[in-house]
């Protein structure tokens, strides 16, 4: 018994040791380590949803109203790859060709009525650049990202919201189709 004390009292200091260890700082994730951070700037004005389409989207710092909902673009991070790999252990690269595109937006409720709700559904966004193509949401963790749902008149939620497009693509625009039974509504901003 005596030649197996000292081997376990080395191994209980050992771990001790280990686990009072000093930490160090945490980093900030929400900090992009690379990319270009495009700043929307404040909004200057809101106009509707039917003055905009795909050919001419609402411009950067414009919000758009669409039903009892208003929505503004915030900023933009492309390439958003390094931040994307540093939020989550498990999200996945890009993949060939491709680049994560990160966007910042508001959407506040504008109901009639104080108890009056709206409802926002994130999977509603999508985006779409000069190719004409249509991406929807890439599948990523992050923790700023938009989460809405109900909402009662006069709140505001503020997230991002993460998309995987092709490298060469340019002019790219957000897009809100509200979700009704057939085709929605649908308004288009520019993404700074």
């Amino acid at each position: 018994m005596k030649s197996l004390g000292i081997p376990l009292a080395v191994l209980f200091v050992s771990m001790c040791c280990c686990c009072l260890s000093v930490p160090t700082a945490p980093q900030n994730v929400n900090t992009p380590a690379s990319g270009n951070l495009s700043v929307a700037g404040p909004i200057e004005e809101i106009i509707s949803y039917n003055t905009t389409s795909y050919n001419s989207p609402a411009p950067v710092g414009v919000a758009v109203n669409i039903g009892n909902l208003t929505i503004a673009v915030k900023d933009s991070l492309r390439p958003a790859d390094a931040y994307i790999e540093r939020e989550n252990l498990f999200n996945s690269s890009a993949g060939q060709g491709k680049e994560y595109v990160l966007v910042g937006i508001s959407v506040s409720c504008k109901a009639a009525g104080q108890s009056e709700t709206c409802h926002v559904n994130p999977l509603g966004f999508n985006m779409v650049g000069s190719r004409g193509i249509s991406y929807g949401q890439a599948f990523a963790v992050i923790s700023d990202d938009l989460r809405a749902g109900e909402m009662y008149s006069g709140s505001t939620v503020s997230g991002r919201i993460c998309f995987k497009v092709g490298q060469g693509e340019t002019g790219l625009t957000l897009v809100y189709e509200t979700l009704t039974l057939g085709e929605g509504p649908k308004a288009f901003l520019s993404i700074p």
